[in-house]
């Protein structure tokens, strides 16, 4: 899917289905770490992607839901990167399995990260009312109420199973954002945003 529109950058965004809360719990631990880890600018994901100067800025996340919540990775970068960036995005996701791909002191950060979050979400009661209205009506209160415990428990071996369960190799859907002329002056058709080892 390309959608045209007048701007200057390009953003490129792919998505696959993640874990459902009801039936994976375990998962979508990992996955808010995992989330967490790839945003530390020490991670070989930012590296790679960012310093590299292949992105101005990439985001991996998954949004807990009951129903299969989506995983998504946005990013911008200039019309002449942007299938450099998407082939290197699907690079780094085929290394997520290894789990030597994330640092003990990367998980340890982003766990405390997560825990200071939540900290800070609980100061305000109409914030605090929201979070639990949230988490209530997608899972339980019980699922909130253990989430910090159980995101410490996380490992780096189930990040890497995080990764072979929902994202290596599995179907996703790639989308850009990118001006008529900037398309045209680039001759970008759909099939040259597949995904490798897909054939048209």
């Amino acid at each position: 899917m390309i959608v045209e529109k007048p701007v200057n950058s390009v953003t490129l965004l792919i998505q696959w289905n993640g874990p459902s809360v009801g039936q994976d719990p375990g998962a979508t631990y990992a996955a808010d770490v995992f989330s967490t880890v790839l945003r530390n600018p020490t991670s070989r994901w930012w590296k790679r992607l960012v310093d590299s100067g292949l992105a101005f800025g990439v985001d991996l996340n998954y949004y807990t839901l009951n129903h299969v919540g989506p995983i998504s990775v946005f990013a911008q970068t200039t019309p002449d990167k942007l299938l450099a960036l998407e082939r290197a995005v699907y690079e780094e996701i085929r290394q997520f399995t290894d789990s030597a791909y994330f640092t003990d002191a990367q998980l340890a950060a982003a766990r405390n990260q997560i825990a200071v979050g939540g900290a800070y979400e609980r100061e305000e009661s109409s914030g605090f009312a929201h979070t639990v209205g949230f988490w209530w009506a997608v899972a339980d209160l019980d699922y909130y109420l253990g989430y910090r415990r159980n995101m410490q428990a996380v490992t780096r071996s189930a990040l890497a199973d995080y990764a072979r369960r929902y994202l290596v190799g599995k179907p996703s859907v790639v989308g850009v954002l990118i001006s008529p002329e900037t398309r045209a002056a680039l001759t970008l058709t759909p099939e040259a945003l597949l995904p490798p080892g897909v054939v048209p």
